[in-house]
This record gives C-alpha cells, sequence and structure tokens, in this order.
C-alpha cells in the first residue's frame, strides 16, 4: 500500500513537471532569423525535403517544386505536407509575422501557383478549429508565372540567336528584343559576329536574383568560342575565341505566361562588373556568383491587401456560382480588388459579355462579401467600397455604414 501511494505520488508530480514543460515549450518562440530554418528542419524530418524559404517585416514564404501542378492529387498532397509543416513551425513563430506564402513551382509547364494565408488561419487550422472548406475559403491563390524556368528559357533562346546572326538578324528573329536592351559593350561585341565562323555560346553557370514577383536578374557565366574568318585578325575581337563572358539578364513578368527579357550587360572579370554601364542598383547586391540556382520572391502582404483581394476572389466565385446554377455560363472574367488612399476597397469587374447579372445582386453581394471578410480578420479600417465596371460605364461607391461595419 505505501508502495502504491509513493508511485502514485510520483506519477502527480511527474504529469505535472511534464505538463508545465509542454506549455512552456508551446510558448516558446523562435526568433525572427531562426524560423526559416526552423520550418526547413520540420520539413525535412517529417517529410525529407527541404524547401527555400524567405522571410520579411510580416511575411514568411516557402519554394515547393511539384511533378504535376495540373495534377489536383499531386498538387493537395504537395500543400498538405507543406500546411502541416508550417502549422508545427507556426506554434512558436513571432508575433510580428501575419501572412504565410506557399509557392507550388511546376518546372516542366512554367506555371506557379501562389497561396497566401493568414497565420492565424493556418494555426487554427492546424487545431482544428475552423473546418477545412472554411480554411479554403480564407485561402488567396493566385496562377503566376515561373520566372526562373521561363526566364531562363528565353536565355536559352537567345544564345540560341547568337552564334550565326547579325544584330539585325537577332532583332528580326525576336519581336521581344530592342536595340534598347543592350549595354553599349555587348553591342560592340556583336557587331563582330560577321567576322566569325563556327560561333558558339556554352552556358557554363547559371545563377538569378528576385528582385520582385515581376522581376528577376540572371547572372550566365558563358565559353564564347569560334574561328577567325580569314582576312581578320584575332586581335581585332573583343574577346579570343575560348574566353567566359559574363552576362547579366534582367527578366520582366510582363503577363500571364509572357516573360521577356528587359536588360542585357556583360562585363569580363569581377573588377568590370563595377562598371559604369552595369547599373548601381545591381551593384549593390550581392555579386553575381553567390546568387541562388533557384529564386523566388514573396510580396510584402498586408491585412488591407490580403482583405481586398480575397474580398474580390470570394465574391468572384459567388457570382459565378449563381450564374451556374441557372445554367448559364460563369460571366466574370476576373474581379480586381485593391485598397486605395488608405481607406476603400476597390473591385474592379472584368465581365467575359455585355449580358450580366441584375447590378443590384452584385451589389448586394458585395456587401455581404466585404462585410464577411472584414468581420472574420477584425478589419475595421475600411471606409468605402467601391464597385466598378470599366466596360459598362458604372461606378458606385458604397460607404461604412450601408456596409454595417
Amino acid at each position: 500500500k505505501d508502495y502504491s501511494f509513493f508511485s502514485a505520488v510520483f506519477l502527480t508530480l511527474f504529469l505535472i513537471f511534464f505538463g508545465l514543460s509542454s506549455i512552456r515549450c508551446i510558448g516558446k518562440t523562435d526568433k525572427k532569423e531562426n524560423i526559416e530554418s526552423s520550418l526547413k528542419e520540420i520539413c525535412m524530418r517529417r517529410f525529407g525535403f527541404s524547401p527555400l524559404t524567405k522571410a520579411n517585416r510580416k511575411n514568411l514564404g516557402t519554394l515547393v517544386i511539384v511533378e504535376n501542378i495540373f495534377d489536383e492529387k499531386t498538387r493537395d498532397r504537395a500543400m498538405k505536407r507543406m500546411l502541416l509543416c508550417a502549422g508545427e513551425a507556426l506554434a512558436r513563430i513571432p508575433t510580428e509575422q501575419e501572412f504565410f506564402h506557399v509557392i507550388l513551382r511546376d518546372n516542366i509547364s512554367g506555371v506557379e501557383n501562389l497561396y497566401t494565408f493568414s497565420i492565424k488561419d493556418i494555426q487554427k487550422n492546424f487545431i482544428g478549429a475552423i473546418s477545412p472548406a472554411e480554411f479554403r475559403n480564407r485561402t488567396l491563390m493566385m496562377p503566376d508565372n515561373n520566372l526562373s524556368l521561363l526566364g531562363k528559357k528565353r536565355i536559352e533562346q537567345f544564345f540560341g540567336l547568337l552564334p550565326g546572326c547579325s544584330l539585325e538578324e537577332i532583332l528580326k528573329a525576336s519581336p521581344q528584343i530592342t536595340m534598347k536592351i543592350f549595354s553599349k559593350r555587348f553591342l560592340h561585341h556583336l557587331l563582330e559576329t560577321s567576322m566569325k565562323e563556327n560561333a558558339n555560346y556554352d552556358m557554363l553557370l547559371v545563377k538569378m536574383k528576385a528582385v520582385s514577383n515581376e522581376q528577376m536578374l540572371f547572372y550566365v557565366k558563358a565559353r564564347h568560342t569560334f574561328d577567325v574568318k580569314s582576312g581578320f585578325q584575332e586581335s581585332s575581337f573583343k574577346y579570343s575565341p575560348g574566353d567566359a563572358i559574363h552576362f547579366i539578364f534582367k527578366v520582366e513578368n510582363e503577363s500571364y505566361l509572357d516573360v521577356r527579357i528587359s536588360e542585357i550587360y556583360t562585363f569580363e572579370d569581377r573588377n568590370s562588373f563595377f562598371s559604369s554601364e552595369i547599373p548601381k542598383d545591381i551593384q549593390e547586391l550581392d555579386y553575381p556568383e553567390t546568387w541562388s540556382s533557384d529564386d523566388f520572391s514573396i510580396e510584402d502582404m498586408t491585412l488591407p491587401g490580403f482583405v481586398s483581394r480575397l474580398v474580390a476572389q470570394r465574391l468572384r466565385a459567388e457570382i459565378n456560382s449563381l450564374t451556374e446554377e441557372e445554367g448559364k455560363e460563369p460571366e466574370i472574367k476576373i474581379i480586381e480588388g485593391s485598397f486605395k488612399n488608405g481607406k476603400g476597397i476597390h473591385l474592379v469587374f472584368q465581365m467575359k459579355t455585355d449580358q450580366m447579372t441584375s447590378l443590384d445582386e452584385i451589389r448586394a453581394r458585395s456587401i455581404m462579401v466585404t462585410k464577411t471578410v472584414c468581420q472574420i480578420y477584425d478589419f475595421r479600417k475600411l471606409q468605402s467600397l467601391e464597385i466598378i465596371f470599366p466596360r459598362q460605364g458604372i461606378f458606385e461607391t458604397i460607404g461604412k455604414k450601408e456596409l454595417g461595419l
């Protein structure tokens, strides 16, 4: 009996100690500089992969490579794994982090899906405090271009044109390329094409640096080989056969699946990288050889921006579902949502046809969805809602009182 009594006491003390320790562990937060490595460690421990991660002032982002982004099972499996790891990592995230971005990247098609979540929603989803359906409704999803892949393809196409084409032929064969994108140093090099034969460019090294969601820099080290045509001297050329040429390409996301080279610079060595032809904003970055072999950018998302885009996304789905229920084709092509002038949400409707659901119905649905989303995120900054149909010439402002906020 004495033994049983002491065992019970010991077990009770152990459970109390364990409980207090668990609470301390759950309450413990990683420092901001550790949250990225913490997320990567959890992904590796649970599923054996280490995603690229980035953090800025209020955002945490990760890049996940998928085999086929168009396969629903593959896409859902990758997202489920990432959210499970994020839920565990974000239990220790600093309070200043508000949004989590997941980029699912397909390295074959050049397509990316960008998902943005409120970190509070991820934490609620992790502990089952909101339903899976509601969590999906709170997820902001946008298709995007894989700038790293499509940009590299554009650059490979460009190098394919160089060996046997004059400057005029390059411009004619690739309408996206214009004279203004070439540095003076590179123009001089291109003018030597007619003096060469059997020219070739081998890409020895490719590195990249994401400047924003819409712009990426590529550093390419290429070996240039050629034979000197009869009548010319090797000393006449800017580069001798076999020399390495260093390129900086600026690639921009013009529109969906339309990625273009906007600028090209060349340099010979580390010293010439800091020449007057390389823009200062590029020189101020890390030296190109230290850039990543793969890269991505995350937006500095704010609550007003998130709320306005989520309102637009949910409203589009709701209105299109109404027309589908009536046996009609979805009529809304897109609704662009943005937060303007520090006080109002602007909803710009792009319709597929001139035929559209009753404006009164759209107005009522817009008010309802805006009110719902603002209440979910306790967003009290909103003063007005503006509904805009550019093609139809409709512009209406709805005040805070009518929104019921």
